[in-house]
């Protein structure tokens, strides 16, 4: 609780900002079409009003259990993607919160002996968006393939649009706000 009240101070503190708002409000929109066509996720598609979330599109472990919002901001600038993130450490405070009150009693013991043969995907919703696993394995205790497609390297190519129009003062605050991992999106 203590956490989520310390976070609500920092939210009311940055969000009713006015110098926030005139460094962060209207700089590096990225339009809701531009966010589809360039395939971004996570927050960064979130922000710019497309409703996408691998925890309600595709439901795993316990997230259609329990209660929670998709946070989504129509706006699609820098200051829609503060609001989002802030927005969601809420979200995820909550989560956490049912999911320790509806844990069952008991051990949680996990023992992989091998992975089955054959190939899989997963998805999992990461804090910066969607993350795609690809696996294949020959039925050992380690696979032979497992590629990861990152949520940087999906929102990537959106950078430039939202770069688009901007002073080159404003582009390390819009790069930020698109929270890039570089060694992520390597390939």
């Amino acid at each position: 609780m203590r956490l989520a009240a310390g976070i609500n101070v920092l939210k009311k503190e940055i969000l009713d900002s006015r110098l926030i708002h005139s460094r962060f409000k209207g700089i590096g929109i990225l339009k809701r079409e531009d966010a589809v066509n360039y395939g971004a996720v996570g927050p960064v598609a979130r922000a710019s009003g497309v409703s996408m979330d691998t925890r309600k599109d595709n439901p795993y472990a316990a997230y259609n259990k329990i209660k929670w919002e998709m946070i989504v901001e129509d706006e699609g600038d820098v200051f829609a993607r503060v609001k989002v993130r802030f927005l969601e450490i809420l979200e995820s405070i909550s989560i956490i919160q049912q999911c320790l009150k509806k844990m069952p009693r008991g051990l949680i013991d996990v023992k992989i002996k091998c992975v089955p043969q054959g190939e899989g995907i997963g998805l999992a919703e990461a804090p910066d968006g969607e993350s795609f696993h690809y696996v294949r394995s020959y039925g050992t205790n380690s696979p032979i393939r497992h590629k990861i497609r990152s949520a940087s390297y999906m929102n990537l190519p959106a950078v430039p649009a939202a770069l688009a129009a901007n002073s080159v003062s404003d582009a390390g605050i819009i790069l930020a706000s698109m929270d890039p991992c570089c060694s992520c999106a390597e390939r």
